[in-house]
């Protein structure tokens, strides 16, 4: 979580800009965490409290997003969560952004196999990111951080995402000149 974390406030100043340089940095003024960081911290502490609680899993991380939005209602969340999280109703938002896929390292750290982090990354995703694309993200991010977790190396991690994700990856050079931020794009 540390890396998630760091990597979020160094990107926080970067993220909307298409910044596409490698020598940046890293902290520069008004760096700051995120609404990712938020949800972050959200996830590990349902994992940390989830033995106590009885309420389903799917409804339990609602309840624990939006009990973090409330407390950090100024991090940057998007207008789609912002509609969900004030809301009295638990809706099921079809999101397909990274939003996901920020907010599952702990998930990755915790269970002890590929089907449990499965399981558990789409019932994170259940009420806000219910979509194909934002659970693939999110299962490819937790099963990194478990394969990373258990030695495995990294190019062994790639390969596992390729065949399992179909996900193409590409170096930076080869889309440096193309790419445009989306946020509704993991890849």
């Amino acid at each position: 979580m540390y890396g998630a974390i760091i990597g979020d406030i160094v990107g926080s100043t970067y993220e909307w800009h298409n910044v596409k340089i490698e020598d940046f940095e890293l902290f520069p003024q008004g760096s700051h965490f995120t609404d990712d960081t938020v949800l972050s911290v959200a996830v590990a502490e349902k994992l940390l409290s989830e033995r106590l609680s009885s309420v389903d899993s799917d409804e339990s991380y609602a309840m624990w997003y939006k009990q973090y939005y409330r407390r950090y209602p100024n991090a940057g969340f998007g207008q789609m969560f912002l509609k969900w999280a004030t809301s009295d109703r638990l809706s099921v938002q079809r999101s397909y952004s990274n939003g996901a896929a920020m907010r599952v390292t702990a998930i990755g750290y915790v269970r002890e196999s590929i089907d449990e982090i499965k399981k558990e990354v789409k019932s994170s995703c259940f009420y806000t990111h219910n979509h194909p694309e934002a659970i693939k993200g999110a299962q490819a991010v937790a099963i990194s951080v478990f394969m990373a977790r258990k030695g495995s190396h990294k190019d062994e991690i790639k390969h596992f995402l390729e065949k399992k994700f179909k996900i193409n990856f590409r170096t930076l050079d080869e889309i440096r000149d193309t790419y445009v931020f989306d946020s509704r794009s993991l890849l």
